[in-house]
C-alpha cells in the first residue's frame, strides 16, 4: 500500500551574529542560529497509484508510519542550532569596462562549535530533522565569486562546506 501524507509544516531559522571588519577586507564573525520547526494537523490517505519520482521519499516515511502503528503525533522542535566562528577576507576589484563593471572574491575559514543541544529522534516524529547539527565539532570553509555585467545584470557563485568531527544525529 501507498500512502500520501499531509498536513502543515513550518519550519524556519533566525541567526543572531557578531561581526567585527579588522581591515578593509578582513572580517571575523561569530553566528549563532535559532531553529524551529513545527508539523500538525497530520492525516494520510491510501492510494493506488505509484508515481516513480515520489517512491523512494516515500518509502522511508511509510516505514515510520508502520513502526509507530500507523499514527503520527503532531511536534514542535525548536532551540539554538551549533554557532559558526569564521574568518572571511572579502574585496571588490571595480572595472572601468563596457562589459565587466566589477568582481567580488570571497574567501571564509573558520570552526563550527557544538553549541546546540543533541535531540532526542526517538519520539513519534516523522521527519527527523537535525536542527543546528545536532552539537557537533567541525570545519567551515567557503568562497564567493560574482561579477557584474554592466550597470544591471551580475552573475556568481558561492560554496559553503562544513566537515564534521563527532557524530551528528543522523
Amino acid at each position: 500500500d501507498q500512502v500520501d501524507f499531509c498536513g502543515n509544516f513550518r519550519m524556519g531559522s533566525v541567526v543572531a551574529n557578531i561581526e567585527k571588519w579588522l581591515t578593509e577586507t578582513i572580517r571575523v564573525g561569530w553566528y549563532l542560529p535559532y531553529y524551529y520547526l513545527n508539523l500538525n494537523q497530520i492525516s494520510t490517505t491510501n492510494k493506488n497509484e505509484k508515481i516513480l519520482y515520489e517512491e523512494f521519499i516515500e518509502n522511508n516515511i511509510l516505514n515510520v508510519y508502520k513502526k509507530y502503528n500507523n499514527s503520527i503525533q503532531p511536534y514542535n522542535l525548536y532551540g539554538f542550532g551549533d554557532s559558526t566562528l569564521l574568518i572571511s577576507w572579502q574585496d571588490n576589484f571595480f572595472e572601468k569596462r563596457d562589459f565587466l563593471t566589477g568582481v567580488l572574491c570571497s574567501l571564509r575559514a573558520g570552526f563550527n562549535l557544538p553549541t546546540g543541544q543533541k535531540k532526542d529522534y526517538s519520539e513519534n516524529t516523522l521527519l527527523k530533522i537535525p536542527l543546528g547539527y545536532d552539537a557537533a565539532w567541525g570545519l567551515a570553509f567557503g568562497g564567493t565569486l560574482e561579477i557584474d555585467i554592466g550597470c544591471y545584470f551580475g552573475a556568481g557563485i558561492s560554496a559553503d562546506l562544513i566537515s564534521f568531527f563527532g557524530k551528528t544525529c543522523c
